[in-house]
């Protein structure tokens, strides 16, 4: 979060302009086209750093291989973790 922040100040990044300030309620439809959201999950978020990484890259912060090492075993992460079943899985399911 902090290079991300790091880097709008060096791009010079006005949040509300970009569509990340507070939604008004009158905004039109139009406008509405404009807003963007946060990822909803782990793999959303993955997704997004993919498309958007170069802001961690920069002075060789973190190398590519890194990276991309760290993404893969997120991915693992994921694909382990949606394989368990959910403890509100157990509350319905096996109520023996």
């Amino acid at each position: 979060m902090l290079l991300a922040g790091i880097d709008g100040v060096v791009k010079e990044i006005d949040p509300v302009k970009e569509g990340f300030g507070p939604v008004d309620a009158n905004v039109d439809d139009m406008g509405r086209d404009h807003i963007r959201f946060l990822p909803r999950n782990l793999s959303e978020a993955l997704d997004a750093l993919s498309v958007d990484n170069e802001f961690l890259r920069r002075d060789n912060i973190f190398s590519d291989e890194l990276l991309d090492q760290w993404a893969k075993n997120k991915e693992a992460e994921i694909k382990s973790i949606g394989t368990m079943p959910h403890p509100f899985e157990y509350k319905l399911y096996f109520n023996l």
